[in-house]
């Protein structure tokens, strides 16, 4: 029995050949009789639905006694089908006898994976490629000079040249997804530094608030000091003032005392006599006081280097 054509073609018949050849090749060199193998893979689920068929069995399927055997790869039309089946099942049923096939322990060794991988993007391939618009009628399925046999290397073609360009479409894709995430990762940094240069921003202002307050507070108080010193230099003046007018006031007792001593007889009185000694007495003392006094209020002025004008005194002088 001839195998039905796939839906994709006779590019997916050469793609789906050359995959079942090249599994065949890496099984012969596996000691595992073929017909030992599992027909459902116990580690790998049903990737794709299987469609009812009388018999499971791919070897009454397709009219072959075993795998190996690719009687069925000989050059055939690309139209030709089994009555009863459909093309579509048919493929479904022969993708998940190749995954079982797949599946099973020691069967192929890494540089079969990776031909398998290469093979099953060229399926992909021929499948975008058939799903685009005007692809089928551009590519007759029982044109007679268009028929190759499922064994031909022109899908292996087409997938080698296609493969660079889908390389190129990841690799764009997964710059512009790197992009787009250090775009991303650049958005929030620039936050996170706007955000601290507002909080250094509102800590500035709130230390100048802070100072400007500050400055207010001294302002005031040196106003205040200001005021305060004009009040005690108003008060010193009129202090001074008065004891102005109290040493002329004594200046003019003294010179009465001295008159009143010289129109005095000599046979005065001696509790008068001794009234007059005891008011020159007290008034040189006085004097000596009020001398130490201005003294020492020089040294302190010229210690804490603040000269002041000295105020004019009139000298007296002692009765005696």
């Amino acid at each position: 029995m001839e195998p039905p054509p796939t839906p994709g073609g006779s590019a997916a018949q050469d793609i789906f050949s050359v995959f079942e050849q090249g599994f065949d090749e890496e099984e012969e060199e596996d000691d595992l009789p073929r017909h030992e193998w599992p027909t459902r893979s116990p580690v790998l689920p049903d990737l794709l639905p299987s469609p009812d068929f009388p018999d499971t069995s791919p070897s009454k399927v397709w009219g072959r006694s075993t795998w190996p055997s690719n009687d069925w790869s000989s050059p055939k039309p690309a139209g030709a089908s089994s009555p009863g089946i459909d093309p579509r099942d048919a493929l479904v049923h022969r993708l998940n006898g190749l995954i079982s096939r797949i599946g099973s322990d020691s069967v192929v060794d890494g540089a079969g994976i990776s031909t398998l991988h290469n093979m099953v993007d060229r399926m992909e391939h021929t499948l975008v490629e058939n799903s685009r618009p005007g692809t089928r009628e551009s590519q007759p399925l029982s044109s007679p000079g268009f028929d190759r046999p499922w064994g031909s290397g022109v899908g292996s073609a087409e997938g080698a040249h296609t493969a660079p360009a889908r390389r190129r479409q990841q690799h764009k894709r997964r710059n512009h997804v790197t992009a787009e995430i250090r775009e991303q990762r650049i958005a929030q940094e620039a936050r996170e530094i706007s955000a601290q240069m507002e909080a250094v921003a509102r800590s500035l202002q709130e230390r100048q608030e802070e100072t400007e307050h500050i400055h207010a507070m001294l302002l005031t108080r040196l106003e205040q000091a200001a005021d305060k010193i004009v009040r005690l230099e108003t008060r010193v003046v009129e202090l001074e003032g008065e004891r102005d007018e109290a040493e002329m006031d004594i200046l003019n007792l003294q010179i009465h005392m001295k008159a009143i001593e010289v129109q005095m007889p000599k046979n005065i009185d001696a509790e008068l006599r001794e009234s007059i000694s005891t008011w020159k007495a007290e008034w040189s003392a006085l004097k000596r006081k009020r001398s130490l006094r201005r003294t020492s209020s020089h040294v302190h002025n010229s210690s804490s280097h603040t000269p002041s004008a000295p105020t004019p005194r009139r000298t007296m002088t002692s009765p005696g």
